[in-house]
């Protein structure tokens, strides 16, 4: 029982009992029951590092990686199951990491191809999935709306001929240093 034992209290006691009635210190129970009680001790400290990773405020790739890392070592000790709670919230807290992780590529991304619709896409995506932190994509989906209605403002007035509305919706797309090449063509007009 106490080779099996999840209490380091109980092991502890198993041997003090063993060498009150004679156990040597270097004798197989002995030693199993030592090494027992380093297990136990290894388990708790990498749990307590599971539950510091899982609570903490950190997000981003090394916090997503900190934690997915941990989890497979808790998986290859095979204590996931021995520390279900603890590995749970982990789970938890990795896929909300994940998730987050998702909207910065695709605002990246989205920033790059100054694509407004897949940003609305992504931006969606991440609140249906409990994502908190969206105020740089949602600050650069304003950008970008505002960049379509410039370029829609230059289409109309290509097709209407306005010159007035032409020139101002360039000077809109030079003031926002917009290199796309409906304002190239504005220029050239």
């Amino acid at each position: 029982a106490v080779a099996t034992s999840d209490s380091i209290d109980e092991v502890q006691a198993a041997m003090n009992a063993g060498a009150a009635s004679g156990l040597a210190p270097d004798s197989p129970e002995m030693s199993g029951a030592k090494a027992r009680i380093e297990r136990l001790k290894e388990e708790a400290a990498f749990v307590q590092v599971l539950q510091h990773a899982t609570a903490s405020g950190d997000g981003g790739k090394s916090a997503l990686d900190k934690l997915t890392n941990l989890l497979s070592e808790g998986v290859k000790m095979g204590i996931a199951n021995k520390y279900g709670d603890a590995f749970s919230a982990a789970k938890k807290r990795q896929e909300e990491l994940q998730n987050a992780s998702a909207l910065y590529a695709a605002t990246e991304a989205c920033a790059d191809s100054r694509d407004a619709q897949t940003l609305r896409a992504a931006i969606a995506a991440a609140e249906s999935k409990g994502v908190e932190d969206l105020d740089d994509a949602k600050k650069l989906l304003v950008d970008l709306e505002a960049e379509e209605k410039i370029l829609s403002d230059i289409d109309m007035a290509m097709k209407t001929k306005d010159v007035d509305m032409l020139r101002s919706a360039y000077a809109a797309a030079t003031e926002r240093d917009m290199k796309h090449e409906k304002v190239q063509q504005c220029k050239i007009a």
